[in-house]
């Protein structure tokens, strides 16, 4: 059952129960919410109720507000869910935890010597519902911007989280020319920082290029130095359009001392059928010998 009731344009609730019985086992939930507008914020709360054969009972109440204004974007919650909770007539991945989140993001598309340019930050704490341990705590701070003569991104990130007793830190830095243009395109990027109490950096330098409108070649290398090893890998890949829904395609992959290139033939049917025939395994760690034919095609299932 799903009731919902709109006072006016600004304001409305709900009410849903929904249950499941199956041999042996039973699982139900009652959910209940409402919102209210005013100007730019939305204030909400929302609560729903779970009874479960195997856990019990469990409940999971959220409220807060978000707001809407002049390229402003946010949202600020406090959430707690109980160590019974389980909704299985939906998805909630974590339980057992009682905190706050919330984030602040500003885009504005400019006038003057930018295309766009954004800033923000989100930030989380949370202990567990009862409030004797500790959880989590983080969130990340953002600047970035596309120049209008140039088509030149600029971006930087920070990122912190403490985790299960690690202080986890990094920086990322990331250049993209032409940014409004993936397929002629140049892009690095650095992460570094601290993972797991152990250094973390990774490399990324990527080039497109599109030839004569049909021919679509990449270049990228990635190195990764975590939990005290680096690896290296170095990536080509290829796609001709043949027309009429149909390509060449392929890639050879090198990650440290191993490669693995493949070669395939793809066409797009009618009602969303797709034909592949592909020489060598893309999966495989090394080049292999293999011929293999692939139809892939969509069906719906209606009751």
């Amino acid at each position: 059952m799903n009731y919902k009731h709109h006072i006016d344009n600004n304001t409305d609730y709900q009410f849903a129960i929904a249950s499941q019985n199956l041999s042996g086992f039973h699982n139900q939930g009652i959910f209940a919410g409402g919102h209210k507008t005013i100007g730019p914020l939305t204030y909400y709360i929302q609560n729903t109720q779970t009874e479960d054969t195997g856990l019990g009972k469990g409940q999971r109440t959220n409220a807060g507000f978000t707001i809407n204004k002049n390229g402003i974007n946010g949202e600020y919650q406090f959430l707690e869910i109980s160590p019974n909770f389980n909704q299985a007539l939906g998805f909630n991945p974590q339980v057992d935890l009682k905190g706050f989140k919330g984030y602040t993001e500003n885009f504005q598309p400019t006038t003057g010597s930018m295309k766009w340019y954004d800033y923000g930050y989100d930030y989380h704490d949370f202990k567990s519902f009862d409030g004797s341990q500790f959880y989590s705590r983080g969130g990340e701070y953002w600047l970035g911007g596309n120049f209008k003569s140039s088509d030149l991104l600029l971006f930087a990130q920070q990122s912190f989280e403490r985790f299960q007793g690690n202080d986890d830190r990094t920086t990322t830095l990331q250049v993209a020319y032409p940014n409004s243009d993936n397929y002629n395109q140049v892009l690095l990027s650095v992460t570094d920082g601290v993972v797991a109490g152990d250094k973390f950096r990774f490399e990324v330098l990527k080039a497109t290029k599109k030839f004569y409108g049909k021919l679509q070649l990449s270049a990228s290398y990635n190195k990764i130095h975590v939990l005290g090893e680096n690896s290296v890998q170095l990536i080509l890949t290829g796609s001709y359009d043949l027309g009429n829904d149909r390509s060449i395609n392929g890639r050879i992959l090198r990650q440290d001392d191993n490669v693995n290139a493949y070669l395939s033939y793809n066409k797009s049917g009618a009602r969303g059928v797709e034909y592949y025939v592909i020489l060598g395994d893309p999966n495989a760690l090394k080049t292999a010998t293999a011929l293999v034919v692939k139809v892939v095609w969509p069906f719906e299932i209606k009751r």
